[in-house]
């Protein structure tokens, strides 16, 4: 079961002013995706997050940091795994479509600079213990996002070219 928080303090308050701000952008981008892409892509980065904090921040062999009050899933966790982690992923994926149709040459510095804006947000997100540090530092932060956000575009292009394969589906634009 999922514990509710110790107290209802800034972390709590810098997740859902996060998702409100994350939704609100993602409401207003043009959709790309037809809405089966969209809902396997917010599935994704919901499903990577919970597996990635599972593995490298709790379990008892790395235990790296901890998220929210506790090292135990409180409401919290699940609203970050499920409405903030998932938009923000989908606006990667957006923008590297945008890039990698119109200016291809771009797509090595835009996938840097998304992960330096990345560990920066959760260095960010660190200050206001969303994120508590122990054996992780935001530079393992930035080449972990490094070899993530590399590894997304090649599953997007499957996922895409999967999709486009059944002449009955619409294009994705």
């Amino acid at each position: 079961m999922f514990n509710a928080p110790i107290r209802f303090d800034l972390n709590e308050w810098v997740v859902l002013l996060s998702i409100l701000v994350l939704l609100f952008v993602y409401s207003r981008l043009p959709k790309l995706y037809p809405t089966a892409l969209l809902v396997i892509i917010w599935m994704m980065y919901s499903v990577l997050g919970i597996f990635i904090d599972q593995l490298i921040g709790t379990s008892k062999n790395l235990d790296m940091y901890d998220t929210m009050d506790t090292g135990q899933y409180d409401w919290f966790d699940i609203a970050i795994y499920n409405f903030a982690y998932p938009p923000y992923g989908y606006m990667f994926c957006h923008f590297f479509k945008m890039i990698r149709e119109r200016t291809p040459a771009l797509l090595f510095p835009f996938i840097v600079g998304w992960c330096v804006q990345t560990t920066f947000i959760e260095w960010l997100a660190s200050l206001a213990r969303v994120y508590h540090y122990k054996a992780w530092t935001p530079l393992f932060s930035f080449l972990f996002y490094l070899l993530l956000y590399s590894f997304i575009p090649f599953f997007l292009r499957k996922l895409e070219s999967w999709w486009e394969q059944d002449p009955h589906r619409q294009k994705v634009s």
